[in-house]
């Protein structure tokens, strides 16, 4: 969807985001304030997500070996 939108399509984001529950947060206005403001992430079994991760060959190989390619 995001490529489409780069390259010149109109999309309907109210449409996109219709069923989104989404509220404000408040954020500090002060740099130095000792207070996180974590945005806490839903509790669910990442196991199969982490071993998915683990056989999956890391990204930045493809990205080292093509830079290794003369010219």
């Amino acid at each position: 969807l995001g490529q489409l939108w780069l390259g010149g399509v109109k999309v309907n984001w109210s449409g996109f985001y219709a069923n989104e529950q989404r509220y404000r947060v408040p954020l500090p206005t002060y740099p130095f304030e000792r207070q996180r403001y974590w945005v806490e992430s839903p509790q669910t079994n990442n196991r199969e997500h982490l071993q998915q991760n683990l056989t999956a060959p890391p990204i930045w190989n493809s990205v080292v070996e093509a830079g290794r390619i003369q010219a």
